[in-house]
């Protein structure tokens, strides 16, 4: 009876383990084939396109299900799949090599909305020369690899791993070899996460979901197929959200316009920490050309200003829709504020560091999309910044293309900021604090307190980029609004690095939503338009949240339009300092 027990045990054992092996011994030829060529690109593009720890599991899944077809229908489906699959990888490592491009970014918008003459011009300048003949030799090699593969596993038939006790060993081995390897890369559940993130409505909601599963140790996005995946995601919704904005702004028009103000400057920060300006009485000297505006007039400090959002991609949208998130719709269901300017006769640019034309990654897919759009960028902008910089001020260079001396000009100058890692976001040229100037931080680690130095580094070198603005413009008419898109925590309570988006905490709340504004006049500004200075003044203390700044662009221009409303101005006598100021936190 026990020997019966055990013999079933075992048929049983073996039968699941030669299941696990189908893989090896039905679909050996792809699985050779495919890891033979992402070790090639690998090698190729030093690693840029695939990780080989989440490659792994997901050449078996997909051999595995090749492995329950039969006969011919198996050999071509799989060389079909290792057609695909491979041209896949090698085109997405031509992407990588040639323009530091994966499938995640920008690729499926350049490739479909591109004119035949465009595709032609690309084939020539970038594919049909002789340096990349290596793409065209490592497909060539990895097909026939393939159809040689297949031709020996059609002479030789299906592998049995049970034939002998030594190749039950091995068995045994590749099964636990296999189990321990799922284990380890965490695949399983990074395909709870890829299903979550395809679940999205839309791009924000893509973007958060996407951040929640990089938070949770995801490496969904390191093979080209989930990059693919993704990347056709992406280009769905924001497409989606471009046809809704275009259907929204189709009959947008303005009444008139008294061009009060001719030159407006709206400066977006990143990541500015209110309580890490010394305008607003942080013990550390980090904004002393603020200060000397401040003391000689001018400069209004907003000294109760909220954001909507802890995400750029969000915030940006909502800074530049005339729709507020508490209205009914999203931000789609109201023009943005650059037609309207463009209507009333401004050059309108953007100037970024961050949302630059060329640059094609997932956060500008999320958040700059809609600049890209050909159709939404043509209604919106006169002028968009090519290519972004290492730090921000290569900027002020822009600025000679993006305004015109003399005109009407709406510039949205949109820089990296304080954004992590901090060390990164200003030159050492302007190291000024060090570790050693939080000695009182006794809660803080030397580490910890030399994170806190890069950040007011960081923002002591947007000061400078202030005061060189202030200097450029100080002869001329010209009023600039400032007001960051987020804060954040840089160890403020003594544990937390940046932000925790879903951490709803009040503490948390206060130093991720309140975010610092300003407003700056030229001498010549206060000198041409005392009302209008004076009506600013009188804001200073008003509660304000950063998604109503378009109608604060359009009073000081002096637009009037339907979706002009004075109750969301902040400079309006008919402000409403009772508003609701709510915020999106992901759930």
């Amino acid at each position: 009876m026990q020997q019966s027990i055990l013999t079933k045990v075992q048929k049983t054992a073996w039968a699941v383990a030669g299941f696990l092996l189908r893989p090896f011994t039905h679909c050996w030829p792809f699985f050779v084939s495919m890891l033979a060529l992402y070790v090639a690109v690998k090698l190729l593009v030093n690693g840029g396109t695939v990780l080989l720890k989440d490659a792994m599991p997901e050449l078996y899944v997909i051999a595995m299900l090749l492995s329950f077809l039969r006969g011919k229908a198996r050999t071509i489906v799989s060389l079909a799949t290792l057609v695909v699959m491979g041209t896949l990888a090698i085109i997405e490592a031509f992407l990588m090599t040639q323009f530091n491009l994966d499938f995640m970014g920008e690729v499926f918008r350049l490739m479909l909305e591109s004119s035949p003459s465009e595709t032609s011009q690309f084939l020539d300048t970038f594919v049909f020369q002789m340096h990349n003949i290596k793409f065209v030799v490592l497909l060539s090699c990895f097909i026939i690899l393939a159809l040689a593969l297949h031709a020996v596993k059609a002479r030789l038939g299906d592998f049995d791993m049970r034939k002998s006790l030594g190749s039950k060993c091995v068995s045994c081995m590749v099964v636990l070899a296999v189990i321990a390897h799922f284990i380890y890369s965490g695949w399983i559940p990074a395909q709870y996460y890829i299903g979550n993130v395809l679940l999205a409505h839309d791009l924000y909601d893509f973007e958060m979901r996407y951040i929640y599963g990089r938070e949770h140790g995801s490496h969904y996005s390191k093979t080209s197929i989930t990059r693919l995946v993704f990347g056709l995601k992406l280009y769905h919704l924001s497409t989606l959200q471009c046809d809704e904005l275009l259907n929204t702004s189709k009959n947008a028009r303005i009444d008139s316009c008294s061009h009060t103000s001719p030159c407006i400057i709206l400066f977006i920060g990143e990541s500015f920490i209110k309580r890490h300006a010394q305008v607003y009485g942080y013990n550390k000297a980090t904004t002393p050309r603020l200060m000397q505006e401040l003391r000689e007039g001018n400069l209004t400090v907003i000294d109760d200003a909220v954001t909507t959002a802890t995400q750029t991609s969000e915030v940006i949208k909502n800074m530049l829709s005339l729709h507020s998130i508490e209205q009914p719709g999203t931000w789609t269901s109201a023009p943005m504020v650059m037609q309207l300017m463009k209507q009333a006769g401004y050059r309108v640019s953007f100037v970024t560091n961050q949302y630059a034309a060329t640059e094609h990654n997932v956060w500008n897919s999320t958040g700059g999309f809609f600049l890209r759009d050909p159709r939404v960028s043509h209604l919106l902008l006169d002028y968009q910044t090519p290519a972004s910089h290492d730090y921000d001020d290569a900027l002020l260079a822009e600025l000679d293309q993006a305004i015109t001396p003399g005109k009407l000009n709406l510039n949205i100058f949109h820089v990296r900021g304080q954004h992590v890692a901090y060390d990164c976001s200003y030159p050492a040229s302007h190291a000024h604090f060090t570790a050693a100037d939080y000695r009182d931080r006794t809660e803080l680690s030397a580490d910890q307190k030399q994170v806190v130095a890069h950040y007011d580094n960081s923002t002591l070198y947007q000061d400078s980029i202030f005061g060189v603005l202030f200097d450029r413009y100080v002869q001329q008419d010209v009023v600039l609004v400032f007001a960051s898109d987020h804060g954040e925590n840089a160890y403020d309570d003594g544990k937390t690095l940046g932000r925790v988006h879903d951490d709803k905490t009040p503490a948390m709340i206060e130093s991720q939503y309140q975010v610092p504004m300003w407003i700056w006049y030229s001498p010549r500004y206060k000198e041409l338009h005392p009302e209008m200075v004076e009506k600013i003044q009188m804001a200073a203390h008003r509660p304000f949240q950063t998604d109503d700044i378009p109608h604060l662009i359009l009073e000081l221009a002096g637009v009037k339009c339907k979706y002009f409303d004075p109750a969301r101005s902040l400079i309006n006598d008919q402000f409403n300092t009772s508003r609701p100021r709510k915020v999106t936190v992901k759930k």
